[in-house]
């Protein structure tokens, strides 16, 4: 068997279609929903700010925020980092304002 070709019993096909369209959905509806996506250009943005800021030494971050500073540096992060980082822990209105000047 290649690696593109997957096989599946008869009485599973209903389940595959199922599988299939729902991840068709969850594409449609959530994953490239206009709010998303301009959500997503936001942040972007945001981040490329922060970095040419940082490449000037005009960023001034938080050191509460060391998941950020990582961030910004491009350096990994634990799985537990990943997990505990939220927008409203790192990212403060503060350090938006401070962004856009």
């Amino acid at each position: 068997m290649g690696s593109s070709e997957s096989m599946f019993r008869t009485k599973g096909l209903y389940a595959v279609e199922e599988y299939l369209q729902a991840r068709y959905y969850m594409f449609r509806q959530v994953y490239f929903h206009g709010s998303l996506r301009s959500a997503e250009a936001v942040l972007i943005s945001i981040l490329d700010r922060a970095l040419e800021l940082m490449k000037q030494g005009q960023l001034d971050i938080d050191p509460a925020s060391p998941v950020l500073l990582k961030i910004l540096k491009r350096d990994p992060l634990t799985t537990s980092e990943y997990l505990d980082l939220t927008i409203t822990t790192d990212v403060s209105d503060q350090t938006v304002v401070a962004f856009a000047r």
